[in-house]
């Protein structure tokens, strides 16, 4: 038997099991148990967000043979076909390969014909922003009076392409992407499930490397059982994911503290014999400044809160982010990010106040 990836495995087949959803969830909701569904949702966001499950899922709600307010029963043969992709009447259409107006008037020939299952026909269009403006004007007469049995969902990672005579046709969500914390509590509960131990900073680390998709993580987490199939731990998953431990952050802090050029070539050094990436260094000390500033000011523990004042953690953050601005021009990423933990150790305020005061 073929392995199933964990994004397949645990994409959500019911609206309340959507996670960082919450607003889209509840519209389309009552939408489903007031049988007041939109004829055209447009569903955007970034990828691995959740378009197509919630399209998905849409389906099985309109068609579920044992419907349960909003919630599809999963059961019956509906909702198995659907799971499985073998349903008659949803189209799932990659507009990405299908940009031509002869492949869309062919769609649209087959929408006058009644659903062959179903109450309705679903028609899914993936990446809508991929159709040619042909396209976009033969389906538009379609989408302005859409049969009663026929359901539209489009879904984009680019409504900016859409033509506004399509979009005022469209009930538009825009999915946003989710919290490292919400990615956090579904991968323990996912690993929880698969019966597999973890260390909390490992989780961390993959969901700071998904930036926002849940798919993303969960792609990162199959990598992660594939070299350590019983516990994920911290140092692998570092490694993995190529970020940096939040231990060596706050080593690499003490040494910019400490002046320890040695030090800081030190953590450099460990860095590349780890294949880490080199600008998510600085991203993630900016990160780090950002967290001590705010300790700071509301008066709340951090460990590194009492290395510098707040002013002097302001220069640290701005160095932080002109030295990511500067790797394009660097020589190299481990050279630009040397050379920022450098000027970060080395610069001295005072000198550079006194010499602003000898030239006025």
């Amino acid at each position: 038997m073929s392995y199933i990836t964990l994004a397949r495995k645990l994409r959500p087949q019911t609206l309340k099991e959507v996670v960082g959803q919450e607003l889209v969830v509840k519209a389309l909701s009552n939408a489903i148990e007031n049988n007041a569904l939109h004829p055209v949702y447009l569903l955007t966001g970034t990828r691995g967000v959740g378009k197509t499950t919630l399209a998905r899922i849409i389906a099985k709600s309109i068609n579920c043979e044992n419907l349960n307010g909003h919630e599809p029963c999963l059961k019956c043969s509906t909702c198995l076909m659907i799971q499985e992709g073998s349903y008659c009447d949803l189209y799932e259409i990659d507009a990405a390969s299908k940009t031509k107006v002869e492949d869309t008037r062919e769609v649209l020939d087959q929408i006058a014909y009644m659903p062959q299952m179903g109450k309705k026909k679903v028609y899914l269009i993936d990446e809508v922003h991929m159709l040619s403006q042909h396209s976009f004007n033969a389906l538009l007469k379609t989408l302005e009076e859409p049969p009663a049995h026929v359901q539209f969902i489009l879904a984009t990672t680019e409504p900016e392409k859409i033509p506004a005579t399509v979009l005022s046709r469209c009930l538009h969500f825009n999915l946003k992407p989710l919290t490292e914390q919400e990615i956090q509590t579904r991968l323990a509960t996912a690993l929880t499930q698969e019966n597999k131990t973890f260390d909390q900073d490992a989780l961390v680390h993959v969901a700071q490397a998904a930036k926002g998709s849940m798919r993303d993580a969960l792609t990162l987490l199959d990598q992660c059982l594939a070299v350590s199939p019983s516990h994920i731990d911290s140092n692998t998953t570092a490694q993995l994911v190529k970020s940096i431990p939040s231990s060596q952050i706050h080593l690499l802090l003490k040494a910019i503290e400490k002046k320890d050029l040695k030090g800081i070539d030190q953590i450099c050094n460990q860095c590349e014999t780890t294949n880490v990436d080199f600008q998510q260094v600085l991203s993630d000390l900016s990160k780090e400044l950002h967290q001590i500033a705010v300790a700071q000011q509301l008066g709340s523990p951090h460990p590194l809160k009492d290395l510098w004042d707040a002013g002097y953690i302001q220069v640290l953050y701005r160095m932080c982010i002109q030295g990511i601005q500067d790797l394009t021009f660097a020589p190299s990423a481990r050279i630009g990010v040397s050379m920022c933990l450098i000027r970060m150790a080395v610069f001295q305020p005072s000198q550079e106040t006194e010499k602003k005061s000898l030239l006025s």
